[in-house]
């Protein structure tokens, strides 16, 4: 029974899968759902997936397949802070990081987990604590402040007071700036340079955040800590900013 359940699994993601590619304006969840004759909650779980294989992306119109799949490589120390990050705390995970063809986006987390996030920053990435970090270690324009919730902050003198404390502290907090229900918490990924290379950071309920928040902030600051130790002495790459580009990276 349970191979017949797997099996009919890999059917419907190789269903899903061939439909995208019939598809590539982007398709909704209730479309894969009826498509699959699944449960809307159902079609996300296997939506998900797919894109935390990197087989799937989400922009403004949909769900649609990734331009290409990577080839896989070994993971950089950044990529095993992420793994690591999660390991510790079990949460839904983020990593930033800041290469030549742009800001890169990667997630680690667990079926089921929140994930707010697509896989590139959206355009409203000043809302996100990522975002915050980037704003205060990075050498990034200010975005145009659009309000993705009622507490997202939208006057730059008051963004501007909220990365001085970024800066002070090394860590970033989003209170449901960019999605109700959702808090989350960052810090900047330097190296032994003191160069900005990305950030680390966690996403979780509301409800859970004030409990939370000081396991989190623990771990991420000793990963954080720990992945500058033993970052190659290399020249650290010169970014393009955050665009609204929902092209993505597979996570």
């Amino acid at each position: 029974m349970a191979r017949k359940r797997g099996l009919s699994t890999v059917q419907q993601a190789l269903r899903l899968l061939a439909y995208l590619a019939d598809h590539p304006e982007g398709v909704g969840a209730k479309e894969v759902a009826r498509l699959l004759g699944k449960s809307l909650s159902s079609a996300y779980a296997l939506l998900h997936s797919l894109m935390e294989e990197g087989f799937v992306v989400k922009e403004e119109g949909g769900f649609r397949l990734a331009r290409q799949k990577p080839v896989p490589l070994e993971p950089t120390p950044l990529e095993e802070a992420l793994e690591e990050l999660y390991l510790r705390t079990r949460e839904r995970c983020y990593l930033v990081l800041l290469t030549p063809q742009g800001v890169r986006l990667k997630t680690r987390g667990r079926q089921g987990q929140l994930h707010p996030l697509g896989e590139a920053l959206p355009p409203e990435w000043h809302a996100l604590a990522l975002g915050k970090v980037l704003l205060a270690f990075g050498d990034f324009p200010l975005p145009p402040l659009t309000p993705k919730t009622p507490y997202t902050l939208t006057d730059p003198l008051a963004l501007e007071e909220e990365l001085k404390r970024v800066r002070a502290s090394g860590l970033a907090v989003e209170m449901e700036e960019y999605a109700l229900g959702v808090s989350g918490v960052a810090v900047p990924l330097l190296s032994p340079e003191g160069r900005l290379l990305g950030a680390l950071g966690v996403k979780v309920p509301s409800r859970r955040f004030p409990f939370a928040f000081g396991r989190l902030a623990r771990a991420l600051a000793e990963v954080a800590r720990v992945s500058a130790q033993v970052l190659p002495e290399e020249e650290a790459p010169t970014p393009r900013p955050p665009s609204p580009s929902r092209e993505g990276w597979s996570g």
